[in-house]
């Protein structure tokens, strides 16, 4: 059985993508932000489709929920580019409509009905940033690898990215993480001839 590679992109690729995000259509703001939040905040697309006002924690910068996927309760916190991003698409880009949920779909001014819309969102932002693909996939969960795989190359502590990521156990964090060969490379010993 082989194992399958997990796709990341490095930290400069994450920024074009969200640079190239079209902020003057219509959902610029709203799509900037969730692929923002993905890639700051390793979040599952679920659980930033179906993020709710009350999950944050805007004096801690803090967005604490129960995952929809695993049931597991987290605490993930968030950037000043984030929160920026967040309050802008609430004040001046979100539809005026009741909801407990943060993200609203504009064509029905509504909630999301399911969470596979971001990765179609993170798909077509990945194609129009022109980001080479080699071979990666270019869905939402790309963004929370990335993140995962960044933190491990910063020397973040497996731990530490298995609470960020809420997984149950370390175990579950290690297949998200793919091997750093510059890091290798560096304890790596000369083989003698």
């Amino acid at each position: 059985m082989t194992k399958e590679i997990l796709s990341y992109y490095s930290p400069e690729e994450i920024k074009i993508l969200v640079e190239s995000i079209d902020t003057a259509k219509k959902c610029g703001i709203r799509d900037k932000c969730m692929i923002f939040i993905a890639a700051e905040c390793g979040l599952r697309s679920s659980d930033i489709i179906w993020l709710r006002f009350d999950e944050i924690n805007w004096d801690k910068k803090l967005i604490s929920k129960t995952q929809h996927k695993t049931g597991i309760h987290v605490n993930v916190p968030f950037t000043e580019q984030v929160q920026f991003l967040l309050l802008d698409y609430l004040k001046n880009h979100r539809p005026d409509v009741r909801s407990e949920y943060i993200f609203i779909n504009t064509v029905t001014n509504s909630a999301f009905t399911s969470a596979k819309i971001l990765t179609q969102i993170v798909y077509k932002n990945f194609e129009k940033a022109g980001i080479e693909r080699r071979y990666r996939k270019r869905g939402a969960h790309t963004l929370r690898h990335s993140l995962a795989t960044t933190m491990l190359a910063n020397n973040t502590p497996v731990p530490v990215i298995t609470g960020v990521l809420g997984h149950a156990s370390s175990r579950t964090t290690q297949k998200y993480l793919s091997i750093d060969v510059d890091g290798l490379r560096k304890v790596s010993l000369e083989v003698p001839e």
